[in-house]
C-alpha cells in the first residue's frame, strides 16, 4: 500500500521515471534481484538499489523531503520533514531494564 500511494504521489507530481514506466513491479524480495528483475526488452524501471533500500528502513523521512519541496516552499518543507523526522524518532520504542 505504501508503494502504491508513493507511486500515485510521483505520478501526480508528473515525475519521468513514473510517467514513462510501462509497468508496476516493485515488493519486498526485490533486492533478491539485485533491484533488476527478468523484463522484457526496452521496459526501464525507476532507478532504484540497495541504498534506496537501505535508507527507507532508516531514514524514510529523507525521501519524503523530495515531495515536500514540490509542494511546498523551502522553508516550510524543511519544518514538515523536521517533524517527520521527530515523529519517526520518537516512535521507536524505548527498552526500559
Amino acid at each position: 500500500m505504501c508503494a502504491s500511494l508513493h507511486r500515485a504521489c510521483k505520478y501526480d507530481m508528473g515525475e519521468k521515471d513514473i510517467l514513462e514506466s510501462t509497468r508496476f513491479i516493485t515488493g519486498l524480495f526485490d533486492w533478491t534481484e539485485g533491484f533488476q528483475p527478468n523484463m522484457p526488452s526496452g521496459v526501464l524501471l525507476p532507478d532504484a538499489g540497495f541504498g534506496s533500500l537501505i535508507t527507507s528502513f532508516v531514514a524514510p523521512f529523507y525521501t519524503l523531503h523530495d515531495m515536500n519541496l514540490k509542494l511546498f516552499s523551502p522553508a516550510k518543507a524543511g519544518a514538515i520533514t523536521a517533524a517527520i523526522a521527530a515523529m519517526f524518532v520518537c516512535w521507536m520504542p524505548v527498552r526500559r531494564t
